[in-house]
Protein backbone atom coordinates (compact mmCIF):
# COMPACT_ATOMS: atom_id res chain seq x y z
CA UNK A 1 0.00 0.00 0.00
CA UNK A 2 2.61 2.08 1.05
CA UNK A 3 4.53 2.14 -2.40
CA UNK A 4 1.25 2.73 -4.10
CA UNK A 5 1.18 6.05 -2.48
CA UNK A 6 4.70 6.73 -3.37
CA UNK A 7 3.98 6.51 -6.71
CA UNK A 8 1.81 9.44 -6.75
CA UNK A 9 4.24 12.13 -4.40
CA UNK A 10 6.59 14.50 -5.87
CA UNK A 11 9.30 16.12 -3.57
CA UNK A 12 12.02 18.55 -4.10
CA UNK A 13 15.41 17.82 -3.09
CA UNK A 14 18.87 20.00 -3.91
CA UNK A 15 16.41 21.89 -6.58
CA UNK A 16 15.39 18.51 -8.38
CA UNK A 17 12.19 17.23 -8.63
CA UNK A 18 12.27 13.43 -7.84
CA UNK A 19 10.89 10.79 -9.74
CA UNK A 20 7.18 10.20 -8.55
CA UNK A 21 7.58 6.43 -9.29
CA UNK A 22 10.68 5.78 -7.51
CA UNK A 23 10.45 4.16 -3.85
CA UNK A 24 13.12 6.15 -1.11
CA UNK A 25 14.41 2.73 -1.16
CA UNK A 26 15.46 2.45 -5.00
CA UNK A 27 16.12 6.26 -4.56
CA UNK A 28 18.78 5.76 -2.14
CA UNK A 29 20.46 2.45 -3.66
CA UNK A 30 20.64 4.28 -7.03
CA UNK A 31 22.05 7.07 -5.51
CA UNK A 32 24.27 4.92 -3.28
CA UNK A 33 25.55 3.06 -6.60
CA UNK A 34 26.24 6.12 -8.70
CA UNK A 35 28.46 7.63 -5.58
CA UNK A 36 30.61 4.66 -5.71
CA UNK A 37 30.63 5.02 -9.63
CA UNK A 38 31.54 8.70 -9.09
CA UNK A 39 34.55 8.07 -6.08
CA UNK A 40 36.09 5.22 -8.72
CA UNK A 41 36.30 7.79 -11.37
CA UNK A 42 37.47 10.45 -9.19
CA UNK A 43 39.89 7.98 -7.93
CA UNK A 44 40.77 7.30 -11.14
CA UNK A 45 41.82 11.03 -12.06
CA UNK A 46 43.53 11.83 -9.20
CA UNK A 47 46.09 8.30 -9.69
CA UNK A 48 46.39 9.46 -13.18
CA UNK A 49 48.06 12.69 -12.46
CA UNK A 50 51.24 11.39 -11.59
CA UNK A 51 50.99 9.19 -14.81
CA UNK A 52 50.44 12.65 -16.76
CA UNK A 53 53.34 14.63 -15.09
CA UNK A 54 55.79 11.29 -16.12
CA UNK A 55 54.54 11.01 -19.16
CA UNK A 56 56.72 11.18 -22.40
CA UNK A 57 56.01 13.59 -25.23
CA UNK A 58 54.78 11.45 -27.12
CA UNK A 59 51.64 9.90 -24.70
CA UNK A 60 51.55 13.15 -22.58
CA UNK A 61 48.21 14.29 -24.53
CA UNK A 62 46.84 10.57 -24.65
CA UNK A 63 47.15 10.30 -20.83
CA UNK A 64 45.73 14.22 -20.20
CA UNK A 65 43.01 13.49 -22.08
CA UNK A 66 42.48 10.03 -20.23
CA UNK A 67 42.34 12.20 -17.08
CA UNK A 68 40.03 14.97 -18.33
CA UNK A 69 37.93 11.45 -19.47
CA UNK A 70 37.87 10.17 -15.84
CA UNK A 71 37.18 14.06 -14.61
CA UNK A 72 34.32 13.90 -16.74
CA UNK A 73 32.96 10.65 -15.79
CA UNK A 74 33.07 11.94 -12.12
CA UNK A 75 30.96 14.28 -12.79
CA UNK A 76 28.26 12.39 -14.96
CA UNK A 77 27.82 10.11 -12.31
CA UNK A 78 27.28 12.48 -9.90
CA UNK A 79 24.69 14.06 -12.06
CA UNK A 80 22.96 10.74 -12.24
CA UNK A 81 23.15 9.91 -8.06
CA UNK A 82 21.58 13.38 -7.99
CA UNK A 83 18.55 13.11 -10.18
CA UNK A 84 18.74 9.64 -11.46
CA UNK A 85 15.82 10.34 -13.62
CA UNK A 86 15.93 13.73 -14.48
CA UNK A 87 18.15 13.22 -17.51
CA UNK A 88 16.84 11.85 -19.93
CA UNK A 89 19.47 9.66 -22.01
CA UNK A 90 22.67 10.38 -19.97
CA UNK A 91 22.05 6.89 -18.56
CA UNK A 92 22.67 5.08 -21.78
CA UNK A 93 25.21 7.43 -22.69
CA UNK A 94 27.60 6.49 -20.11
CA UNK A 95 26.62 2.87 -20.51
CA UNK A 96 27.28 2.61 -24.16
CA UNK A 97 30.77 4.58 -23.33
CA UNK A 98 31.93 2.22 -20.83
CA UNK A 99 30.54 -1.06 -22.45
CA UNK A 100 32.14 0.28 -25.73
CA UNK A 101 35.85 0.89 -23.99
CA UNK A 102 35.58 -2.74 -22.64
CA UNK A 103 34.43 -4.38 -25.59
CA UNK A 104 37.16 -2.82 -27.49
CA UNK A 105 39.72 -3.64 -24.65
CA UNK A 106 38.71 -6.86 -25.09
CA UNK A 107 39.33 -7.07 -28.92
CA UNK A 108 42.88 -5.06 -28.45
CA UNK A 109 43.44 -8.68 -25.37
CA UNK A 110 42.10 -10.79 -28.17
CA UNK A 111 44.84 -9.98 -30.97
CA UNK A 112 47.28 -8.62 -28.40
CA UNK A 113 47.51 -5.61 -29.69
CA UNK A 114 47.25 -3.29 -26.61
CA UNK A 115 49.21 -3.08 -23.43
CA UNK A 116 46.88 -2.67 -20.47
CA UNK A 117 43.73 -4.17 -22.31
CA UNK A 118 43.26 -6.60 -19.37
CA UNK A 119 43.49 -3.75 -16.99
CA UNK A 120 40.74 -2.07 -18.85
CA UNK A 121 38.54 -4.78 -18.93
CA UNK A 122 38.40 -5.56 -15.72
CA UNK A 123 37.75 -1.50 -14.63
CA UNK A 124 35.28 -0.41 -17.24
CA UNK A 125 33.90 -3.99 -17.06
CA UNK A 126 32.91 -3.32 -13.91
CA UNK A 127 32.11 0.05 -13.99
CA UNK A 128 29.48 -0.95 -16.52
CA UNK A 129 28.01 -3.64 -14.42
CA UNK A 130 27.49 -0.67 -11.81
CA UNK A 131 25.66 1.69 -14.21
CA UNK A 132 23.54 -1.12 -15.60
CA UNK A 133 22.78 -1.43 -11.48
CA UNK A 134 21.90 1.78 -11.25
CA UNK A 135 19.98 2.15 -14.26
CA UNK A 136 17.49 -0.99 -13.52
CA UNK A 137 17.59 -0.14 -9.94
CA UNK A 138 16.18 3.38 -10.73
CA UNK A 139 13.97 2.17 -14.12
CA UNK A 140 16.47 4.79 -15.54
CA UNK A 141 14.45 4.32 -19.25
CA UNK A 142 11.84 6.33 -17.31
CA UNK A 143 11.17 9.93 -17.21
CA UNK A 144 9.16 11.67 -14.91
Amino acid sequence: MADKLLMHRVSVDDGQIQPTGLSPTRLRVTRAIMATAAVAAAAAMAASVTTVLHAESATRIVETWRMYGFALCTGLFVLLAVAPRGRRGLWELVIANKLLLTGTAAGYQFTGSAVGSGEVIVWDGLMTGLLVAGYITCRGWRRE
